[in-house]
């Protein structure tokens, strides 16, 4: 029955300037199961970026003009609001840590990461300093994903920060809240669409939903 009206909806939907796509075969099928459940993931992705808050602290760096983005066409493209981010505050940040988070940060970094002998404890305290930060920092900008790039200035605060700031990034990324380096956009996207994917190697509905996606 729902055959019959397919002409009938498409017309409409093509009047409206509302894109549509079509499910051919029978309910209960796996072929057409499968298919379905693939564009109901498809969905929840587009959904979730919809709503999403892409930090982006520092800026690009010169030269590298392959990886720019163009964050207004992000913007367009999935409704993701992009929150643009100074290092200064994540210093100040920084230097308002107490010692007991430091104590607690070097505990969990010590549980999730083979933490080599040879590394010096006081470099494992300005991570875990920092990391406590950016904690603070992505909550009080309610961030789903982020990216940076400092270059410095001869600031020692934000040259001490952003020298410390990888196990935090990898940790908050380990939670769901993935954080890529060198300004880089569209890796931070991509590794936000996979985590809401499930997996990396769920291959048909991320090729799917790229197909219907079109941006920077």
């Amino acid at each position: 029955m729902f055959a019959c009206a397919t002409p009938e909806i498409a017309n409409l939907l093509m009047r409206a300037g509302i894109a549509f796509h079509q499910v051919t075969g029978v309910l209960g099928d796996e072929e057409s199961s499968i298919e379905i459940e693939e564009w109901l993931e498809a969905a929840r992705v587009c959904a979730a970026l919809e709503s999403a808050r892409l930090g982006l602290m520092g800026h690009y760096y010169s030269g590298m003009l392959d990886i720019m983005t163009d964050v207004t066409q992000v913007s367009i493209a999935f409704g993701t609001h992009a929150e643009l981010l100074e290092v200064d505050e994540l210093s100040a940040l920084g230097a308002g840590v107490g010692e007991g988070d430091v104590a607690r940060r070097v505990r969990e970094i010590q549980a999730a990461f083979d933490v080599q002998a040879e590394c010096p404890q006081e470099e494992l305290r300005r991570a875990a300093r920092t990391s406590v930060a950016l904690d603070a920092f992505v909550a009080r900008h309610e961030l789903d994903a982020m990216a940076y790039y400092y270059k410095g200035s001869g600031n020692a605060a934000n040259e001490d920060t952003m020298s410390s700031i990888i196990l935090g990034t990898s940790l908050l990324t380990s939670r769901h809240i993935p954080v890529a380096g060198e300004y880089e956009v569209k890796n931070a996207l991509a590794m936000k669409i996979l985590d809401l994917l499930g997996a990396a190697d769920r291959s048909p509905s991320i090729t799917r939903w790229i197909s219907t996606t079109t941006w920077c």
